[in-house]
């Protein structure tokens, strides 16, 4: 039996990407879709979530990152890009994993595709989940750091190089571990910090 290529979810490019979040070009990165055995996985999952997620639908994740950006109404995601780790939906079984070996992999790659082969690229990358952050290829010469005193030590930083792009990434909790008060508090600390190499 013959199957064609893998699934590859597109990221999700608001259509107010390159002005951004006061001024700056923001990715949001979650972990993964997933998905029933009686849902079928397509190249535009991504962009059909979000579709719903702006036509008021209650995704889990998605009100909670708008609110961490202040509260602000669904055109949030008009001025963000938006793109999972993992390239493709897990099964509902599998949902909390970290993927199989060979969707890490394909994701460490996506990663830095993405950035690499995004025009503009993003500036500020927000990765909403520690399974997501450990999956980063991070090169040895680049240095992550604590995001602040204020925050607990897994919420870091450092700037990362795709090709000839380079992005700030955060490493952050997902929401459902998290208290929101903090993840307020971080993004705007991210959003105040100035851009580096960038």
């Amino acid at each position: 039996m013959e199957t064609g290529p893998p699934i590859e979810h597109r990221p999700w490019m608001g259509e107010q990407y390159c002005l951004g979040i006061e001024g700056q070009r923001i990715a949001i990165v979650g972990h993964s879709h997933w998905r029933t055995i009686d849902e079928k996985d397509t190249d535009d999952y991504t962009q059909m979530v979000l579709n719903e997620v702006i036509r008021g639908a209650r995704v889990r994740f998605f009100p909670y990152i708008r609110g961490y950006f202040g509260g602000i109404s669904n055109d949030f995601w008009q001025h963000v890009m938006f793109f999972n780790l993992l390239p493709e939906c897990l099964p509902e079984d599998m949902k909390d994993s970290e993927g199989t070996e060979v969707q890490v992999k394909r994701a460490k790659d996506r990663f830095d595709g993405l950035i690499a082969n995004t025009m503009p690229p993003p500036q500020k990358i927000l990765v909403f989940t520690r399974k997501g952050w450990s999956n980063i290829p991070w090169k040895q010469n680049e240095e992550r750091k604590a995001l602040g005193p204020d925050f607990p030590p897994f919420f870091v930083w450092g700037v990362h190089q795709a090709g000839a792009s380079k992005a700030m990434v955060f490493g952050l909790r997902h929401p459902q571990g998290a208290k929101g008060r903090l993840l307020r508090v971080a993004v705007r600390t991210i959003l105040d910090m100035p851009l580096v190499d960038c």
